[in-house]
């Protein structure tokens, strides 16, 4: 049940261009050659690495979390006047979901559900259940993958068996779309496992060589996650960094955190940016939400953004750009 293809049928995509100026994908690309293997290392068991880490600061339940959740009502609180309602957790409870409309939601590939239960809190009726009928990778479209191949990524998509109850008052995000230079440099709600929150700021986004083709070239269902004995020089997945300084309430994320979401505070509400895949020295790795944007579209997966009603990554120059990057960055 989980992994796999989707039943849906691809559509072609239409939309072309450079993702971000040269010196911004040259930096980034030296930065992810360490990510790929460090990603198996992901479901290891810690929470984030808060600045400063308290509980009414930093923790979205008070007591009884995964069970008998208690909402933090403290002031504090560093996500206080933001709906995290819609993050569930599994029955591993280290494994955190988020609902990107009433029945579908996302996950790190590499660490999926360990079965068919999911886990809300509900400000009206409490710890809620929902059980997960299908998941599956989902492909990343050129121009953000290698143009042709349509492969194994670090982003799933799950589908819930019945849509979220009205009467639950579960949210959904949106995913912000902006175009690429106008994400570097956002503030960050970073969610952990045990609930925890913390802040960080977006640093480079850029294109990681993720998952490996094991005997059969452009095969998502034969795709394996890469290690340092095998390669195939295609890029598969599209992330973006943030760096833990020394501020408080700076997030680090750590083994376990894979898959839980990164938030941009958006006029009064949260919208979603990516899902953590993995951490190198100070730097947290999060698969980059608003490049997927085109291939939710392509598999028929609802979901809305901010602030633009698009569901296409904005893409900011003409094909000769493109033609450019590829060259020079071996996009191929």
């Amino acid at each position: 049940m989980f992994g796999g293809h989707s039943p849906l049928q691809e559509k072609q995509l239409d939309c072309k261009g450079v993702i971000l100026d040269v010196g911004q994908v040259k930096s980034t690309q030296a930065t992810l050659r360490v990510l790929v293997s460090l990603l198996a290392l992901s479901p290891l068991a810690n929470a984030l690495v808060i600045n400063g880490e308290n509980a009414p600061d930093n923790y979205r339940f008070s007591s009884g979390y995964p069970l008998t959740p208690v909402p933090n009502n403290s002031s504090s609180f560093v996500a206080a006047g933001f709906d995290l309602s819609g993050v569930g957790w599994g029955t591993d409870a280290k494994r955190s979901y988020t609902m990107i409309s009433d029945r579908y939601f996302v996950f790190a590939t590499h660490y999926p559900p360990t079965d068919n239960d999911m886990y809300f809190f509900s400000p009206t009726n409490g710890r809620v259940h929902y059980s997960i009928d299908s998941a599956f990778s989902l492909t990343l479209e050129y121009p953000f993958a290698s143009p042709g191949n349509h492969l194994m990524t670090d982003l799933s998509v799950g589908r819930l068996t019945t849509a979220i109850n009205a009467a639950d008052n579960i949210t959904s995000y949106p995913i912000l779309n902006l175009s690429p230079a106008n994400y570097v440099g956002l503030n960050l709600l970073v969610y952990g496992w045990d609930a925890a929150v913390g802040t960080g700021v977006i640093g480079e986004l850029g294109q990681g060589n993720l998952y490996w083709d094991n005997n059969t070239p452009a095969n998502a269902a034969d795709d394996i996650l890469k290690t340092d004995t095998n390669f195939d020089n295609l890029n598969d997945t599209y992330v973006m960094t943030f760096t833990q300084g020394a501020g408080a309430g700076e997030a680090l994320l750590q083994g376990g955190d894979s898959g839980s979401p990164t938030f941009v505070p958006w006029n009064g509400s949260l919208a979603l940016v990516g899902t953590h895949s993995a951490v190198n020295g100070s730097t947290s790795y999060d698969t980059f939400l608003p490049a997927y944007m085109q291939s939710l579209d392509n598999q028929g997966i609802p979901f809305n953004t901010v602030p633009e009603p698009s569901s296409c990554f904005l893409i900011f120059a003409g094909l000769g750009g493109v033609a450019f990057a590829r060259r020079k960055f071996g996009v191929r």
